[in-house]
């Protein structure tokens, strides 16, 4: 599932890479909906390890943000575009699978096989729709609630939920495991 994270590279002149540390967490992101439509992204890590450090009375989730950027090694340039790539299977047929996104949130998926292939993506502009394409060259715009779940789902995925220009699309949240102390401070 997640070991394209450890192998995901930029084109050139830049890299990104995932420690372990992050790679822990990632995996663990927990995507809740509330009534009002808006996504809420509750960053945690998994297996006990708590959201916080011993400083959580002072972090915020703005802190929590910057530590995750850094240990990603992401930054803020939105002109850095990254690519991952692989083969596999899908519905039985052999493929060939890409990803391509930039820190502005924009993105392209491509699945393509012998017999099959797809696509969807999004430019990045603040009132652009997804779209998608279909095996047989038939696209379509992405609305609703397919428009915001593949927005979130790609934005996990590559980490742009963590880049601060796309800060005011998502409500975040620290989640304190059992026992732990709450975050106190600016959310």
């Amino acid at each position: 599932g997640d070991k394209w994270l450890a192998s995901a590279t930029a084109e050139a002149p830049a890299t990104a890479s995932v420690s372990g540390e992050a790679a822990a967490l990632l995996p663990a992101v927990r995507l809740q909906r509330r009534w009002r439509g808006r996504s809420v992204v509750a960053a945690c890590a998994g297996g006990g390890t708590p959201c916080v450090d011993e400083q959580a009375d002072s972090q915020t989730t703005e802190d929590v943000l910057e530590q995750l950027r850094c240990s990603m090694g992401l930054h803020a340039d939105s002109g850095q575009e990254m690519v991952v790539t692989g083969r596999g299977r899908h519905l039985g047929i052999g493929i060939s699978w890409a990803l391509r996104w930039r820190t502005d949130g924009a993105f392209f998926e491509e699945i393509k096989g012998r017999e099959l292939g797809f696509k969807w993506g999004f430019d990045g502009g603040a009132d652009s729709s997804c779209w998608e394409m279909d095996s047989s060259g038939v696209s379509r715009s992405i609305e609703c609630d397919d428009h915001e779940a593949l927005l979130v789902g790609a934005w996990v995925r590559t980490g742009c939920w963590l880049h601060p220009q796309l800060r005011p699309r998502f409500e975040l949240a620290l989640i304190v495991p059992p026992g732990g102390a709450p975050a106190r401070g600016k959310q």
